[in-house]
């Protein structure tokens, strides 16, 4: 069935943009210029700008008990969306760090005593091997400020769950234990040929007028594409109303 999607559509409806090099490089660890830091109710944050430009931030409680806490964030898109498109709309590029994956988990391991720490990577979109370099920057200058840290856990969902296997494969020793949630796979063919599949049957099913493939050249091909993301949020929103309404 994939047959009749051609990649490039599927590539571009799946992730909008994904990287085609799988190839992940073993990075160095560069030196990033010292955070900015302040001490409120017993909690100690900085944020900083790693050596790409990636900013990050990290947290430890007056009670630190030497374990931090490194958290990998999932995919973001690397182009803004049009505001157009059903539930994904307006979305914007950022690269904000995220420490840990929703505030109420931060709160809760800065309250036990845990450091927390993550970038926002240098670049969004599928980009893991600079996901790695940018955190294990974070984690010298997380020791540089709190040298009492005696393990680090990696976690991470999505392609952040990746992120982690590598960060943990890459640097042996650094590591006390990995978290990797939700994680995906770094075979980019397996991931489009999946996502083609999807589509013939939104197309099939749902909603001919998807046009899935032979899109266009330049701008023109793009916004075929995000029409038809557009049309496929709204046969799932259809789909969840139907279930919902029995």
């Amino acid at each position: 069935m994939s047959n009749r999607i051609t990649r490039r559509g599927a590539a571009i409806l799946a992730s909008s943009v994904l990287a085609l090099a799988t190839t992940v490089a073993i990075p160095s660890v560069a030196n990033a210029a010292d955070p900015t830091c302040d001490t409120a109710l017993g909690i100690t944050s900085c944020n900083g700008v790693g050596s790409d430009g990636a900013p990050y931030t990290f947290s430890a409680p007056a009670n630190f008990g030497g374990t931090l806490y490194l958290w990998s964030h999932g995919y973001r898109y690397p182009v803004d969306l049009p505001a157009a498109i059903p539930v994904v709309g307006g979305y914007k590029v950022t690269s904000t760090p995220e420490p840990a994956p929703s505030t109420d988990v931060a709160k809760a391991l800065l309250g036990t005593g845990f450091g927390i720490a993550g970038s926002g990577y240098s670049k969004q979109g599928w980009s893991p091997e600079l996901a790695v370099k940018s955190q294990m920057e974070v984690v010298a200058a997380f020791k540089k400020k709190f040298p009492s840290t005696t393990k680090v856990i990696a976690w991470g969902a999505s392609e952040g769950g990746f992120i982690t296997q590598l960060l943990v494969d890459q640097n042996p020793g650094t590591f006390a234990s990995m978290a990797p949630l939700c994680t995906v796979s770094n075979d980019i063919g397996s991931s489009l040929d999946y996502a083609a599949d999807i589509l013939w049957g939104m197309q099939t099913f749902f909603d001919p007028t998807i046009v899935g493939r032979g899109y266009a050249t330049g701008l023109a091909g793009n916004a075929q594409a995000m029409g038809d993301i557009g049309k496929i949020f709204v046969a799932l929103g259809a789909l969840q109303a139907g279930i919902t309404a029995g």
